[in-house]
């Protein structure tokens, strides 16, 4: 298992909420987190790209919810529409890559929340206290060889989720 999959991992599980309604800062950013787009090389660059930047890997979601509502890349009254699902399903012109498939649970995430109104997530919305991941050491010893990992988030209302995808 390497770094960058436990860090991916870690990024992932400290934004995933499964919940009656969509929350920005658990679901929201973990599609967008998942699809790449708040990496170095796409919009988390110091300089964002094609005219939209957020925080590199969601440090500031706060930054990234304004940057999302503006510039027509949510479409309250059409959200087919938005940008944020046309542009990573590749509908429209995109520079980057197809991030996740129209229909995909990525895809329905998104809709659904610009569908509830897009909206930042309340005050006492549960945040994300730890991360583990089990089992907590294990030794691959030859190539090729494959190990399955269950990532657990604890939220500060007590809550413990199974986040592993």
């Amino acid at each position: 298992v390497s770094i960058a999959s436990l860090f991916t991992l870690f990024f992932v599980a400290s934004h995933v909420l499964v919940a009656e309604e969509t929350s920005f800062s658990r679901d929201v950013m973990t599609v967008l987190s998942k699809a790449g787009c708040n990496a170095g090389a796409c919009h988390g660059n110091q300089n964002g790209k094609g005219g939209f930047k957020l925080s590199l890997w969601g440090e500031k979601p706060g930054s990234d919810f304004k940057a999302l509502r503006s510039g027509g890349r949510v479409d309250i009254d059409e959200p087919t529409g938005s940008k944020v699902l046309l542009k990573p399903t590749l509908q429209v012109k995109h520079e980057g890559k197809k991030r996740f498939e129209t229909g995909s649970a990525e895809y329905r995430i998104l809709l659904d929340w610009i569908r509830a109104g897009a909206g930042e997530d309340s005050d006492d919305t549960p945040q994300l206290e730890s991360v583990s991941i089990s089992p907590g050491a294990a030794m691959l010893t030859a190539p090729g060889n494959s190990l399955a990992l269950k990532v657990t988030a604890t939220f500060s209302d007590g809550e413990q989720l199974d986040v592993t995808r």
